[in-house]
């Protein structure tokens, strides 16, 4: 597999414990968790619709006087998936959004920063206590499989004493695999684009019931579900998997006819 990524890492900061920090998976609403597809299975997640938004949570069960480590995505993968920060600040260059009470008062969340291998988000990470650390988005692109990693990143004791982690990228750091999570994403049900599988995207569907159209390898969404290359009872079937599935945070509309909105 192709060993390049876009990383989120946490510090430049020599790690004091790896046990204890994982990424914690939610849906839009921040606390629902999303599931895994087996329960044997930790961190392969249930088939997600393109379009759908998810909550990461970088989370730790015991305090740190520091930690560094990263989130990341192969650049195969990010044609698939994304992950963004929250609430960019100009001036600070910081996701000031994304910083939880928990990570402690120093806590930054900065970046991209691209180069030729990659492109990197810095979350800087001192006097973490235990919690959730950092929040960001993901946002599933395109049909297909999407793995992303978390790592720790141990800097070696020769750190140049000009080294700037809101600059130099790659940081000079070994990198300790943590946690993989997998996300498989499938075609959009939600036609109309309002966030929510409901009877407008039922009456989208049904006004295409035995039409024929051909396969699209590069479509988001489509009625034909099962690729036969018509719409028919099968593809009714793979609709009503997702009946009432939000791909982000929903709010009723006022006047009852009128489709729901995004916020």
């Amino acid at each position: 597999m192709k060993m390049t990524f876009l990383a989120i890492l946490i510090g430049a900061t020599a790690s004091t414990s790896l046990a204890g920090v994982r990424a914690s998976i939610y849906r839009a609403d921040e606390v629902t968790p999303l599931p895994w597809a087996d329960p044997n299975i930790p961190d392969v997640y249930q088939d997600i619709m393109v379009g759908t938004r998810l909550t990461i949570f970088i989370e730790s069960d015991a305090p740190e006087s520091a930690w560094s480590g990263g989130l990341s995505l192969s650049w195969e993968d990010w044609d698939k998936g994304i992950i963004e920060g929250r609430g960019y600040n100009e001036d600070s260059r910081n996701y000031d959004a994304s910083v939880l009470p928990a990570s402690g008062s120093k806590t930054l969340v900065t970046g991209p920063y691209p180069d030729i291998t990659w492109v990197v988000f810095d979350v800087d990470l001192s006097g973490g206590l235990a919690g959730e650390w950092a929040v960001l988005d993901y946002r599933a692109q395109a049909v297909g499989i999407c793995g992303m990693g978390l790592y720790s990143y141990e800097p070696p004791q020769d750190v140049p004493p000009d080294f700037d982690p809101m600059r130099d990228v790659p940081p000079p750091a070994d990198a300790h695999w943590l946690q993989g999570l997998t996300f498989h994403h499938v075609l959009s049900r939600d036609y109309n684009d309002d966030a929510i599988v409901n009877f407008v995207d039922f009456a989208l569907l049904a006004g295409q019931w035995q039409a024929e159209i051909p396969t699209d390898p590069n479509a988001t969404a489509s009625f034909d579900l099962d690729g036969d290359e018509v719409v028919e009872p099968a593809d009714l079937v793979l609709f009503c998997d997702y009946w009432l599935e939000r791909t982000d945070i929903v709010d009723p509309n006022a006047e009852p006819n009128a489709p729901d909105v995004k916020p």
